[in-house]
Parts: structure tokens; C-alpha cells; sequence
């Protein structure tokens, strides 16, 4: 399962999306590190087959996500 990082129409936003199916349900974690790990976002994220779509903000950080079903 990928998850990728698409441009979003909202300046300063970008749009994570990965495939799902009916009954699933997904944890989003970002590091800026990862040495130091991951950090839990949001979580119990309902599938909404058949593919789900989190906005988040576009720093000037850089960051790792992991998705987790």
C-alpha cells in the first residue's frame, strides 16, 4: 500500500492519499527525524473506499509519514 503526497488546491496545504477498502481503519504518524521516530497524528481514520484523502500543512520542515493500519 503507498502512500503518496499530492499538491493540494488551498496554498500551504498538500494532500496525502492511499488506498483503502471497506472496514479499515488507518493512523497517520510524521517525524521530522527518523532517528528520533515517529509521532502519532490523526488516527482512526475511516476507510473511504476506495481511496482516502488527509489534508495537512506544508511547512518549511521537512517530514516523514508512515501511514498504519
Amino acid at each position: 500500500m503507498g502512500l503518496n503526497l499530492e499538491n493540494n488546491v488551498q496554498p500551504g496545504f498538500a494532500d496525502l492519499k492511499w488506498s483503502s477498502a471497506t472496514g479499515e481503519y488507518f493512523t497517520i504518524e510524521y517525524a521530522t527525524n527518523l532517528a528520533n521516530g515517529f509521532i502519532g497524528g490523526p488516527s482512526n481514520i475511516l476507510a473511504t473506499p476506495p481511496t482516502n484523502v488527509v489534508t495537512v500543512p506544508v511547512t518549511r520542515s521537512s517530514y516523514f509519514y508512515r501511514l498504519r493500519f
